[in-house]
């Protein structure tokens, strides 16, 4: 039986996981263009690892599956201010318009949003989730 990754994810054992991602219904990653997007997915991790609190120590990529080698670095995203988050949490989710298209996500009101308690409770935790890159 499958497991949630919040449920077995225990920071005080070991801070390194290795996280496997399967395609549905027969799919396969590496269809067709294979180099593409191998590089898509090298680049997207690069990205995902600046912005989040999560290391990649390496990975593989299969026809229908991804392994990934992942160490949580929670020392890192301690010492982020409010702002700091706000501003790694828009740069990956920015906001958007009624028309479902992004909108500057450095603006005071994008940060002010991300800085307010609520939300804060849901994003700096957010930062150190590895479901966020896996």
């Amino acid at each position: 039986m499958t497991i949630a990754r919040s449920r077995i994810v225990d920071l005080q054992s070991t801070r390194w996981y290795h996280c496997i991602s399967r395609c549905v219904r027969k799919s396969f990653l590496l269809a067709d263009e294979v180099h593409d997007r191998k590089s898509w997915i090298d680049n997207r991790l690069k990205q995902l690892e600046a912005i989040f609190a999560i290391s990649v120590g390496g990975f593989s990529t299969m026809d229908n599956h991804l392994h990934l080698l992942l160490r949580v670095d929670p020392d890192i995203a301690r010492d982020w201010s409010a702002q700091e988050v706000a501003t790694r949490w828009l740069t990956l989710y920015p906001p958007r318009d009624v028309k479902r298209q992004p909108i500057d996500g450095q603006t005071r009101t994008g940060i002010a949003f991300c800085q307010t308690a609520p939300k804060f409770a849901i994003i700096k935790p957010a930062t150190l989730a590895l479901s966020s890159i896996a």
